[in-house]
């Protein structure tokens, strides 16, 4: 990782320096346990310069993966808040990526931050959030139909999430167990801790703890076989009672 860093610190265009640096510092907050942050260069200020620099020369592609990683982190490290503060700073500049590979990954961890959201928010705001998620689905269904390999996954996870707030227990479990079986059968490790852990907090929230224990110790063994020390750390202190 080191020699990636030196070799995107040489680069002398510096949009291409920092679109190539946000996915570094991205690993570098899942590794580093004392960096569970979502500012992706260097300190808070000077985040806010860069991004400031972005917005005026209106570097509508940088702006979108700046904050769609922001919205990935904070929601991996479970500040819903801030990450949906986040989406809402990232669909400004929609058309920036719409070619990037992040759309469909990150069009789904958008709209699990506004499933995470949706219980504290009012009517008002709850029908704007399902009406994302909803529009989001629809997209996914139109890309599984294009190409299947790679869609399914987020379409069961988007789907559990979406049976979980409206509590409709017995619907979300085959979409979940669907979704980290989808992960584990293309060994894609960090998308199966993802799903784990998201179907965890579904048991503890439906009163089955020795379920979710079962689940959230999953996810923990897949976060720390990826190598995210961070999320691990992260784990163990916010479910130390599900974990061994």
């Amino acid at each position: 990782m080191e020699r990636y860093f030196q070799t995107v610190s040489a680069l002398k265009d510096e949009s291409n320096q920092l679109l190539l640096h946000i996915p570094y510092r991205v690993l570098s907050k899942l590794t580093d346990p004392q960096d569970q942050t979502y500012i992706l260069f260097g300190a808070e200020a000077e985040d806010n310069t860069v991004i400031q620099k972005l917005l005026d020369k209106q570097d509508i592609a940088l702006l979108q993966s700046v904050y769609v990683w922001k919205v990935y982190l904070a929601f991996i490290f479970g500040d819903i808040p801030a990450a949906l503060e986040f989406v809402k700073n990232s669909a400004n500049y929609k058309a920036g990526n719409s070619a990037s590979f992040t759309v469909v990954p990150m069009s789904c961890i958008e709209s699990m931050v506004c499933l995470a959201a949706y219980p504290q928010c009012s009517r008002h705001r709850q029908r704007i959030l399902l009406k994302r998620v909803t529009k989001t689905q629809r997209y996914l269904a139109w890309r599984s139909k294009i190409s299947p390999n790679g869609i399914d996954f987020y379409c069961s996870i988007l789907q559990a999430e979406r049976h979980r707030i409206f509590r409709q227990w017995h619907q979300a479990v085959p979409f979940y167990d669907n979704a980290i079986e989808i992960a584990r059968h293309r060994n894609c490790v960090n998308s199966e801790a993802l799903a784990s852990e998201c179907a965890a907090r579904f048991y503890l929230e439906w009163g089955k703890n020795r379920t979710a224990q079962i689940y959230m110790q999953s996810a923990y063994d897949c976060w720390r076989r990826w190598g995210a020390r961070a999320k691990v750390q992260d784990l163990t202190q916010r479910y130390s009672d599900l974990i061994q």
